[in-house]
């Protein structure tokens, strides 16, 4: 405890040693609060400080009173009041402007807090490990579920590779995908356009177009210059719908006029 003074007169004058040992003196609470408690009162028993300081024990009290036997002083009925040297102490704490105390510290209420924090600490690694191995499951499981999922796509996949081109081109065609304004045009035809001495036993006549056709959809017509071959089949579309077979009989020593 440390006290700074200000002012006094000569009477309330302590030398260097006095204020010394009134300072050890005066270092516990309780001490300034019986010499204060006596410069209210002018004199208190012993009952009587018990109940203004709030003290419990009787010991205690005893103790510091005895500690504080060079400021106080007893009468016949064993009342306490301050002596001379007491009126100058009480003096001394009244005109005390502040009173510097460092708290004490309790090591072993230091090494709880810390064994504490670090209990806090390995709970809180603990949760993020658990939290981090739940989730690595969490996306194990996804993981595994993507993986049947393709597993059962990959047969619809093989289906759609062996579709036939034609169904796949017809399939484009009838939903706009193709959006072409050029007419198409005849590049080939089997028996070549004028042909003569073509063998009969041929069975299948054709005509090749620039671009795919729509399946299903031909017209095979004579002019009436000549004759229309015997059919044998229905016409029918090869080499991506480009190539359009008929299928016929031909006689021999006869002219056929087809067109399209």
């Amino acid at each position: 405890m440390g006290l700074k003074l200000v002012g006094g007169d000569t009477n309330n004058h302590f030398d260097e040693e006095e204020l010394t040992r009134l300072f050890k003196i005066l270092e516990h609470p309780l001490r300034r609060d019986v010499i204060r408690a006596l410069h209210r009162n002018k004199s208190l028993g012993f009952t009587d400080l018990m109940k203004q300081l709030g003290v419990e024990k009787t010991g205690s009290l005893s103790f510091h009173l005895e500690a504080l036997s060079p400021y106080l002083e007893q009468d016949e009925r064993r009342r306490y009041s301050l002596s001379k040297e007491g009126e100058k102490a009480a003096k001394l704490l009244e005109t005390s402007i502040s009173t510097d105390v460092k708290p004490k510290t309790n090591p072993g209420n230091t090494q709880k807090i810390f064994f504490a924090i670090i209990a806090l600490m390995i709970m809180a690694l603990s949760l993020s490990s658990y939290l981090l191995h739940t989730k690595l499951l969490e996306i194990e499981t996804e993981v595994e579920l993507l993986g049947e999922k393709l597993e059962n796509k990959e047969p619809l996949a093989t289906e759609m590779e062996e579709e036939t081109p034609d169904k796949g081109l017809e399939e484009k065609i009838s939903s706009r995908e193709l959006v072409d304004t050029t007419p198409p045009r005849v590049v080939a035809t089997f028996p070549e356009n004028g042909a003569r001495d073509v063998d009969p036993s041929i069975r299948e006549i054709w005509v090749k177009f620039s671009e795919p056709m729509l399946d299903k959809h031909w017209s095979w017509v004579t002019k009436g210059e000549g004759e229309f071959p015997e059919t044998t089949g229905e016409p029918y579309y090869t080499e991506n719908c480009t190539k359009n077979v008929l299928p016929v009989r031909l006689k021999p020593n006869t002219s056929y006029v087809i067109s399209g």
